[in-house]
């Protein structure tokens, strides 16, 4: 990570640990579901007039179940979060609140190691009963008396925790290709609709005062539209692990900020159990590496440290956004499509193909569709009967497994073909070349990846057959 995104790390520990002191502010006459609401909308509204001023792209709802995918990660990393620490934060003070904050990379682990996704290593398991222990201490030797309020407050907080992780992977995996004050705005703006109709049901107990509504507007404009605009912007560039380190500068700003401001406690046990949960995130994210949700390669540091014909690093080294998905190894998308959770409509699979002229052709369709022969030997330009299966040298020579074709290589001559459905495809996931893993990116970009490449109706559907195959 360079100097500026350090710098942008650090200010958002900063600014999302001062949110957790205004929403103590403000919540006891906003109430938790009025609070957040105001925050969502303004923060939204905001973000959207920033992008509306500078002509910059704003969120699309109707676009490849954008919408559907906005409302998703509204609920998930705002709506609900948000409403949580608040109702926590009716008993807890901010301190204490921003501390249990910091649990998020643990629940991350965990929910990645229940899908396969993530190693459960001694050290992070360890990792995980520290931190486990710390928020014992801090509910123990906190500065609040233990009482069945307090623990409900302390769930709800670690709740919150846990679907702010959730809320990180899900942004990283789906809108990678969104400029980051776009996903913000977005987000803010479907959690905003989310909670709108509870509204009624929950009104602010009280006439808000000037106070608490200044405290709202600090931390729905600051802590929150700029804090996300600069969290997804850290997702973007380095990935969800390296942005999810920021809960080491949360609860230390939110410790800060509680007692310079609201004079609120600060004892030695609640120091115990702040030290023990930064120890526990510490064990279980040093040393994180690539998983099936966490690795991207928008902004690589350094040269590939691999072959420059190897098909991963053919995206590296041209700045396409991507994600790599280990699993073991495979030979069929529907092994794939098991192993990763996804459905087989949202893989690409590539046939690969030599020409009379030792030309190689590769065909990219849909997982669930069958090829189409006849139309793949007119976009190549030869005769149906001159397509014959690539040998296994051929693919070799280009850093590629059977069973982990993709649709872009090292040879230049090669002839690549596309279906027409992939062109509003999506995300999608398809081949890097090797068995044991699986490249998710937009299609779009897969196709505008490689200059010669041609688009034909390449693909037939179980639903959908040509007259040409009924005749065949």
């Amino acid at each position: 990570m360079n100097l500026r995104s350090l710098a942008s790390l650090t200010a958002l520990g900063a600014l999302w640990g001062a949110s957790f002191l205004f929403i103590r502010v403000a919540v006891p006459q906003w109430g938790p579901v009025a609070l957040i609401e105001a925050r969502c909308l303004l923060a939204g509204a905001a973000l959207w007039l920033v992008l509306r001023a500078l002509h910059h792209e704003r969120p699309t709802w109707r676009q490849h179940g954008s919408g559907r995918r906005y409302l998703t990660l509204g609920a998930v990393s705002a709506a609900l979060p948000f409403t949580l620490i608040a109702a926590a934060e009716l008993r807890l003070p901010a301190s204490l609140a921003a501390t249990l904050n910091a649990t998020t990379p643990l629940f991350a682990l965990l929910i990645g190691a229940s899908r396969g996704q993530e190693r459960l290593t001694a050290r992070r398991v360890g990792g995980v009963l520290v931190g486990v222990g710390g928020v014992a201490v801090l509910v123990g030797l906190g500065p609040v008396r233990p009482d069945v309020p307090l623990l409900l407050a302390v769930t709800a907080s670690l709740l919150a925790a846990l679907c702010l992780g959730l809320g990180g992977v899900y942004a990283a995996r789906h809108f990678t290709t969104v400029p980051p004050t776009a996903v913000a705005a977005g987000q803010q703006l479907a959690a905003a609709a989310l909670l709108l109709p509870l509204l009624p049901f929950a009104p602010p107990p009280e006439l808000p005062g000037a106070r608490s509504t200044w405290a709202v507007l600090a931390l729905a404009l600051p802590c929150t539209a700029l804090g996300f605009a600069l969290f997804y912007r850290i997702v973007a560039a380095h990935g969800p692990a390296t942005a999810l380190t920021v809960t080491f500068l949360v609860p230390v700003f939110g410790v800060l900020w509680g007692a310079l401001l609201l004079d609120e406690p600060l004892t030695p046990g609640m120091l115990v159990g702040l030290a023990a949960v930064l120890a526990g995130v510490v064990l279980v994210t040093r040393g994180r590496g690539a998983t099936v949700t966490g690795m991207t390669s928008d902004a690589p540091e350094g040269p590939p440290a691999v072959d420059p014909s190897n098909p991963v690093a053919i995206l590296t080294a041209r700045g396409v956004p991507f994600r790599l998905h280990p699993h073991p190894a495979f030979d069929t998308p529907q092994e794939v499509c098991a192993a990763l959770g996804i459905p087989l409509e949202q893989t690409v699979k590539t046939l690969a193909f030599t020409a009379p002229d030792d030309r190689l052709v590769l065909a990219a369709l849909p997982g669930h569709a069958r090829l189409r022969y006849g139309p793949l030997a007119r976009a190549a330009g030869v005769r149906r009967t001159d397509l014959t299966p690539a040998s296994v040298e051929r693919l070799e020579k280009l850093d590629m497994q059977p069973g982990g074709i993709c649709p872009w290589c090292a040879d230049e001559s090669a002839v690549v073909i596309f279906d027409e459905s992939l062109m509003d495809a999506g995300r999608v996931y398809c081949g890097s070349g090797r068995r044991d893993s699986s490249v998710e990116i937009d299609a779009s970009e897969l196709i505008a990846l490689i200059a010669a490449a041609k688009t034909a109706a390449i693909a037939a559907f179980a639903d959908a057959r040509t007259k040409e195959e009924r005749g065949t």
